[in-house]
C-alpha cells in the first residue's frame, strides 16, 4: 500500500491516501441507517454521512445529487450544498461533527442551481416557476431573498421551452442554454453579474450577438459549462452535432475549437484547463487534461501514468473539479461505476471514488471510498459526484445496493451522501507546505 504526501519537485494538492492499483473486491456491505447516519468505509477507513432517506420528501421522491457532475453544488465554505428531492433543498452543514440539516423549503430554482464560488450565501439558478422561468436568479440562503439578474426574454423574445442548467465561474460569470429542450437549446448566452454584460451565441446561425461567428456550426446544444477563469465555455453537441462533440468558444475574442483528440466523454474545467475521459477503447480508464485555449485544444497530456491495460472498460465516469485551484495543480474527483454486465476483469477504482493527480510531477490516484451504488436500470443510480470548492467534502448519489428501500414508483431508492475526505496536504519542492482536514477522522 503506498501513501501519498512525500516531497514532490513542484507545489500540488495532494491526499493522505492509497494510491495503488491493488484490485480489491468490495467487502461486505455497510448496514446503513436512516439519515444522519454515519459508516466506514470498512477498506479505506473514511466516513460516510447519510444526508437524506424516504422522508426527506413529502411525497418520498428520490433523492440525488446533480445531473451533471460538473456543477457547483456546494457553497464556498462547505457550509452548505444542494440536492434534488421532487424540487431543490439546500442543506446546512456541520464540517466539524459532519451532521446536515435541511436548511430551507424547496426553493424557487430548477436544474440544480450552482452557488457562487465567492459568497458563501448566494445561489444562482433559473426559476422553477412559471413567473420566474425565463430569468436568472439570485439567491441569498441567509437572508432567504431573491434577485432577478437577467431576464431571458429581454435577450430573444418569445423564445420556446426552458433553459438549462446555469454553469457559474469563479468570478461571478455566468452560461446557460435556452431556446428549445435539452439537445435542441440553440442560445448559449453568457452574462457577467458584476458588469452586466452578455454574450448571445446562436449555434444554429453560427452567430455571437447577430454576427458570424466564422465557424462551422448548425447544432443543438447538449450541456454548456463555463471554466473557472469565466473566459471559456465548453459546449456539449446535441442535435445535429456531429463528431467531435465538444466545442470551446474563448469568450474573449469568440474564438472557436472542436476538441478532436481525445475529445469525448465526460469533463470538468478548471482555470482555463480541461479534464475529459474519452469514454472509448482502450482508454476507459485514462483521463487527459489540456488547456482550453482554442488553438491548443489539441495539446492534451495522459494523467494516468503508466496507462492502465487495455482490457480496462466497462465503466460509468463522472468529474467534479470544483476544488480547481489558479496557482496550484488540484486532483480532479471521479465517481467510477462498473457496468452491470461487464465482461472484463475486475481492476483498480472500479466501483470506487477517486481523485486523479493533475500534475505531471506524480501522477497519483488517490482511493477514498466505494459508492454502493448499482447499475439497477435507473439513470440516477450513477453515483454523479460533486466535490467541495475547498476540496474537504464529496457528495454523491448512490442506492446503497438496493437496500435503502422503493421509490414511488417502485423502483430501488437513491440518496444522498456526503463522504469526508482524508488530509489534503499542498506539496511543494520542499515538502508538505500547508494541511487541512476534512472533519475528525
Amino acid at each position: 500500500m503506498l501513501v501519498a504526501g512525500a516531497s514532490l519537485a513542484a507545489a500540488q494538492i495532494e491526499y493522505r491516501a492509497v494510491t495503488d492499483r491493488k484490485v480489491r473486491p468490495k467487502p461486505t456491505l455497510p448496514k446503513m441507517g436512516k439519515a444522519g447516519t454515519v459508516v466506514s468505509d470498512p477498506v479505506y477507513g473514511t466516513r460516510i454521512l447519510r444526508v437524506t432517506d424516504g422522508n426527506t420528501d413529502p411525497g418520498g421522491a428520490a433523492c440525488v445529487t446533480a445531473s451533471a457532475s460538473l456543477q457547483n453544488t456546494w457553497n464556498a465554505d462547505s457550509t452548505r450544498f444542494v440536492v434534488s428531492c421532487g424540487g431543490t433543498i439546500v442543506y446546512s452543514f456541520d464540517a466539524v461533527s459532519l451532521k446536515a440539516r435541511i436548511s430551507d423549503d424547496t426553493v424557487d430554482l430548477r436544474e440544480t442551481p450552482a452557488f457562487s464560488f465567492t459568497d458563501p450565501d448566494l445561489l444562482y439558478g433559473t426559476g422553477a416557476s412559471p413567473v420566474t422561468s425565463q430569468s436568472i436568479l439570485e439567491y441569498d440562503a441567509k437572508r432567504k431573498k431573491y434577485r432577478r439578474l437577467l431576464d431571458l426574454d429581454r435577450v430573444v423574445k418569445g423564445f420556446e421551452g426552458s433553459p438549462g442548467m446555469l454553469s457559474v465561474s469563479a468570478n461571478e460569470r455566468m452560461a446557460v442554454a435556452f431556446g428549445g429542450i435539452q439537445d435542441t437549446w440553440r442560445y448559449v448566452l453568457v452574462f457577467d453579474k458584476t458588469t452586466g454584460a452578455a454574450k448571445l451565441l446562436d449555434t444554429r446561425k453560427a452567430a455571437v450577438d447577430g454576427k458570424a461567428a466564422r465557424f462551422l456550426m448548425g447544432f443543438g446544444v447538449h450541456l454548456v459549462n463555463i471554466d473557472k477563469s469565466g473566459r471559456y465555455v465548453v459546449i456539449s453537441k446535441g442535435e445535429g452535432g456531429k463528431f467531435p462533440n465538444l466545442v470551446v468558444w474563448d469568450t474573449s475574442n469568440n474564438h472557436f475549437a472542436e476538441i478532436t483528440a481525445e475529445g469525448q466523454g465526460h469533463y470538468s474545467a478548471g482555470y482555463g484547463m480541461l479534464v475529459n475521459n474519452s469514454s472509448t477503447f482502450p482508454h476507459w480508464a485514462q483521463w487527459m487534461i489540456r488547456p482550453l485555449q482554442p488553438e491548443r485544444v489539441g495539446e492534451f497530456s495522459r494523467l494516468i501514468v503508466p496507462d492502465p491495460p487495455r482490457d480496462y472498460g466497462g465503466r460509468y465516469e463522472h468529474t467534479s473539479w470544483n476544488n480547481a485551484q489558479p496557482d496550484v495543480p488540484a486532483p480532479v474527483f471521479a465517481s467510477i461505476m462498473r457496468y452491470a454486465d461487464a465482461r472484463n476483469p475486475l481492476g483498480p477504482w472500479d466501483d470506487e471514488i477517486v481523485a486523479i493527480s493533475t500534475s505531471r510531477e506524480r501522477p497519483n490516484v488517490f482511493r477514498f471510498a466505494y459508492h454502493r451504488s448499482l447499475p439497477l436500470g435507473d439513470f440516477w443510480d450513477d453515483p454523479r459526484g460533486n466535490v467541495s470548492p475547498d476540496g474537504r467534502f464529496f457528495m454523491f448519489t448512490s442506492n446503497w445496493e438496493g437496500t435503502l428501500g422503493r421509490a414511488p414508483r417502485g423502483r430501488p431508492r437513491q440518496d444522498v451522501f456526503v463522504l469526508a475526505l482524508p488530509e489534503m496536504v499542498r506539496v511543494g519542492a520542499s515538502g508538505p507546505a500547508a494541511r487541512g482536514r476534512a472533519g475528525r477522522h
